[in-house]
Parts: C-alpha cells; structure tokens; sequence
C-alpha cells in the first residue's frame, strides 16, 4: 500500500485521495482503490519516522538532492494551524520528511528547527 501511495504520490502530486486512487497502478476500480486508501489511513497507525526514512532510501543520491525547511500558519475558524516542515528536494520536487505542529501563531523559532534538524540527525546519520 506504501508503495503504491508513494508512486502515486509522485504522479498526481497531490494528496487528494480520489486523485490518488486514480493514479494507483493497479487493475482494481478507481472506487475500490480509494476506499482502499479510506480504509487505509482510518485503521492503521502510520509511524512517521518509518515513513521518512523511506522516503528519503528511496530518493536516489545522484547530487542533486537538497533539504528545505519550510512553515505555513493559517487559520481554521480559531484554531491557528502552524505547522514546520523539513522536506528532501530531488529534481524539483520536494518530499516531506519531518514535521512539528507548533502550538502557536506566527513563525517557528531557531529551538523549534534546531529540533526538527536534531530529529532529522537521529534518524539520518
């Protein structure tokens, strides 16, 4: 299922469920391929940090990868939303690997990245 999310993932470049589903490389239903993905994401814990080294094994080390750090902050109703994230870019396309949800409006901090690039040391070297 990782794999084929993955895949996916790279084709559509979106998240978007149906979108995904559509991309699966598979002979089952589009339908049957997005409840595949519903039922995926509802009944199974994901570990992140599993995925991430995933992720970044799977991204060829031809010299042309490079990390990004990133934030958005929005708002939902009155929920800030602020969200940090250190990603791994191959040939213009970045793949997330990391991220901390921060608990308050505005930007990220330097103990916030220094952090996330601490975990990332962990997992990576």
């Amino acid at each position: 299922m990782i794999s084929f999310l993955i895949s996916s993932l790279c084709n559509v470049q979106t998240v978007n469920y149906e979108r995904l589903a559509i991309a699966f490389d598979t002979e089952s239903d589009k339908d049957s391929s997005l409840r595949r993905i519903q039922r995926f994401f509802k009944h199974y814990f994901l570990d992140f940090d599993l995925i991430s080294k995933l992720i970044f094994k799977l991204i060829p080390k031809d010299g042309m990868v490079g990390l990004c750090l990133v934030y958005t902050n929005w708002k939902f109703g009155q929920t800030n939303i602020n969200i940090v994230v250190l990603g791994v870019f191959y040939h213009c396309i970045s793949f997330p690997l990391l991220f901390g949800m921060l608990p308050k409006q505005g930007n990220s901090n330097s103990r916030e990245r220094i952090n996330l690039m601490n975990k990332y040391d962990t997992l990576f070297f």
